[in-house]
C-alpha cells in the first residue's frame, strides 16, 4: 500500500510479531541473511558504514547500534575509538554479541525496549533496520530520548526512489514480504526525522563490494526470479570468479540526521 500524498509504502496488512519471529528463525536456519556462520560476508559493509560516519565529521563518543546482530559493527566502531552499546532482538546473535561486548547488549525488540538502563548517546545507528519494523516511529522515539543535543542518527535502508527501484519496479529485490514492512525514500525519511525534531545532515548511496556467490545466494530470498535466471550462469563460473568481490548498487542509502543543540 502506497500513500498518494507522501509516497511512503508499506505491507498491508502488516505481519504480526509472531509471523516475523517465525520468519527470522527460519532464515537463521536455512543459510539466509541471518545465518551467523555467514557474518564475515558483512564485514566490508560494516567498514563502509563507519567510513560514512567519519565522513560526517563526528568525533568518537558513545554509540548505540540498533539491531547489532552478532556485534560485528560494534567491534569495528570500538576499533575506531567509540564506546559501544547494542540492541538485538534475536536471542542467538544477541548472545554472540554479549560475549564480544559483555554487559553492553540489550536483547529486546526495539518496540519493547522502553527505558534503556544506559544514558545518552552521540551516535545511534540503525543499519538495515527501519524497513523491518512494524512501528518505524519507535526508532525515532528512541533517538528523541537518547541522542544528546548535537547527536546523530544514521539510518541505512533501501531507497524506494533509487534508480534500481524505479527501473525494476515490483521485481526490485528489497521488496521482500514479510521481512521488509516499510519502504522509504529520502523524502519520506526526511519527513520522519523532522517530525521528531531532527534535521537532515547527509545522504549517500551505498555501493557494496560483495562476493558473486554471496549475491547469488541472497537472491534465493531477495529476488528469487533472478536466482532462477542466473543459476546456470553462476554454476558455470570457476570458483575464483564466484569468490570475486564486485561493486553492487542495489538502491540502498545511508541517511544521517542530527538533533539540534539546545539553545542557550
Amino acid at each position: 500500500m502506497k500513500c498518494e500524498r507522501c509516497g511512503l509504502m508499506r505491507l498491508e496488512p502488516l505481519p504480526s510479531e509472531r509471523q516475523l519471529n517465525e520468519h527470522y528463525a527460519a532464515r537463521a536456519r536455512d543459510g539466509g541473511n541471518y545465518d551467523l556462520t555467514r557474518a564475515n560476508e558483512r564485514q566490508p559493509n560494516l567498514v563502509r558504514t563507519m567510513d560514512f560516519v567519519q565522513s560526517l565529521g563526528l568525533a568518537p563518543g558513545r554509540l548505540l547500534d540498533v539491531g547489532c546482530f552478532d556485534g560485528g559493527f560494534l567491534e569495528e566502531a570500538a576499533a575506531r575509538g567509540w564506546d559501544v552499546w547494542g540492541i538485538e532482538p534475536q536471542a542467538e546473535p544477541a548472545a554472540v554479541a554479549e560475549l564480544r561486548h559483555p554487559g553492553r547488549i540489550v536483547s529486546l525488540a526495539l518496540e519493547d525496549v522502553g527505558e534503556l538502563p544506559i544514558g545518552e548517546f552521540d551516535l545511534i545507528t540503525a543499519i538495515s533496520v527501519v524497513e523491518h519494523l512494524r512501528q518505524p516511529q519507535a526508532l525515532l522515539e528512541l533517538a528523541d530520548r537518547r541522542l544528546r543535543p548535537g547527536g546523530v542518527l544514521v539510518i541505512h535502508t533501501p531507497d524506494l526512489r533509487s534508480l534500481p527501484a524505479r527501473a525494476l519496479g515490483r521485481w526490485w529485490p528489497p521488496i521482500a514480504p514479510p521481512e521488509h514492512t516499510f519502504y522509504f525514500d529520502r523524502r519520506t525519511l526526511g519527513r520522519l526525522v523532522e517530525r521528531h525534531g531532527l534535521h537532515h545532515l547527509g545522504t549517500t548511496r551505498d555501493v557494496k563490494r560483495l562476493r558473486v556467490q554471496y549475491v547469488y545466494d541472497q537472491f534465493r530470498f531477495f529476488g528469487p526470479e533472478f536466482h532462477r535466471l542466473l543459476g546456470p550462469v553462476v554454476r558455470a563460473l570457476p570458483r575464483r570468479a564466484r569468490d570475486a568481490r564486485l561493486p553492487v548498487y542495489g538502491g540502498e542509502t545511508f541517511f544521517a540526521a542530527v538533533r539540534p543543540p539546545r539553545r542557550p
